[in-house]
């Protein structure tokens, strides 16, 4: 299952069906996220790298997802 993390452009609206619908034009289907989360910035390491556990973290709490607790 993926999980996208959006940040829009600031003033922009944007919802899950305008981005699985961009990605159905783009990506395969096999590639299109089941999961969208919009945050206002992510979560850097002091170096300025994403933290990706942080992000997936926040998945897991938001969706109660079991199969990223096993990663």
């Amino acid at each position: 299952e993926l999980l996208a993390v959006v940040i829009p452009k600031q003033g922009e609206q944007l919802s899950e069906r305008e981005l699985r619908t961009y990605c159905k034009g783009q990506i395969s289907h096999q590639k299109i996220p089941r999961y969208f989360q919009f945050v206002t910035s992510y979560p850097l390491t002091g170096s300025g790298k994403v933290q990706k556990f942080v992000l997936r973290e926040n998945a897991i709490k938001a969706w109660d997802l079991e199969i990223l607790k096993q990663r």
